[in-house]
């Protein structure tokens, strides 16, 4: 059998964070751990479980948002991050690809696209949505990915 992936989803709002957690758990390759909510939760649940992929709404800590992927990377570095957001600022993403997400979900993703993008950074790709790219996060991709 294949691997199990470990999932992680901190998300503020109970239903979005369920819902998540209920799709991901019906497909055959991934465990859901118990859903966070907060930072402070996330960071003690990452430390004790070390999932395979946390999935990390981009909004919890308002305008410094990426400080909450930095946090997760320190607490467990094999751990990957996706962020989730409705549209966020090729600025934002190039932040958050700085603090160390390897992924970004729009809110607005089909269920394909969500479920492939966890696959896919699970297995160590780095997913940016083409409509988030920006030249200069182009570029920075670029060299992350030849690192």
């Amino acid at each position: 059998m294949a691997r199990r992936v470990l999932v992680l989803v901190d998300e503020d709002h109970r239903l979005v964070r369920d819902g998540l957690a209920a799709l991901l758990e019906r497909q055959p390759d991934f465990t859901v751990l118990a859903p966070a909510q907060g930072v402070n939760v996330a960071v003690a649940q990452v430390r004790q479980t070390r999932p395979h992929v946390v999935l990390v709404d981009a909004a919890l800590a308002g305008d410094n948002g990426h400080t909450v992927v930095e946090r997760i990377r320190r607490t467990a570095p094999d751990s990957r991050v996706i962020v989730i957001d409705v549209l966020p600022k090729g600025q934002d993403v190039i932040e958050f690809i700085r603090a160390g997400a390897s992924g970004f979900i729009v809110k607005g993703a089909t269920i394909d696209d969500f479920v492939r993008t966890v696959r896919s950074v699970a297995d160590g790709a780095k997913v940016v949505p083409a409509s988030l790219q920006v030249p200069a996060l182009a570029q920075r991709l670029e060299h992350l990915n030849s690192v």
